[in-house]
């Protein structure tokens, strides 16, 4: 699922082919840009919105993407040090979920509508603040 999840749409090498509402395509840079951290984030409009309730940071800019390992992982990933379990971060996790940040990554692609009902649940950093998402040490 993990591999396929990337062959649907999230991988840096897409990103640039993300289309609006009206099928024009957004361009790399509105999809994806670097935080003061050093860290690639994805901002699309939902996923955004979306983070800033999670969290309850209204000052967030973008969700983090992991930013090491080969061109296949660093801005293909979530950083697991923001979303924990996730299926889509470039860790190898025991029970991995597939959240709404990913469902709705994937609707922002402008290519699917997507069921958010089928997403599961995560509680990593849900409702912490700005400071969990821009204070980046986070024991597991």
């Amino acid at each position: 699922m993990h591999e396929l999840t990337h062959v649907l749409g999230f991988s840096s090498n897409l990103y640039q082919y993300y289309q609006d509402r009206n099928l024009n395509t957004l361009g790399k840079s509105v999809i994806m840009n670097k935080r003061r951290d050093g860290h690639f984030q994805i901002r699309t409009h939902n996923v955004l919105n979306f983070a800033k309730h999670y969290f309850g940071c209204n000052s967030m800019s973008g969700v983090a993407l992991e930013n090491s390992g080969g061109s296949g992982t660093a801005g293909s990933h979530w950083e697991r040090s923001e979303l924990g379990d996730e299926a889509m971060t470039g860790a190898d996790i025991n029970e991995p979920s597939y959240s709404l940040f990913t469902i709705i990554l994937l609707h922002d692609s402008g290519w699917y509508n997507v069921d958010v009902s089928m997403a599961d649940d995560i509680t990593w950093g849900l409702s912490e603040g700005c400071d969990f998402v821009n204070k980046k040490c986070h024991a597991r």
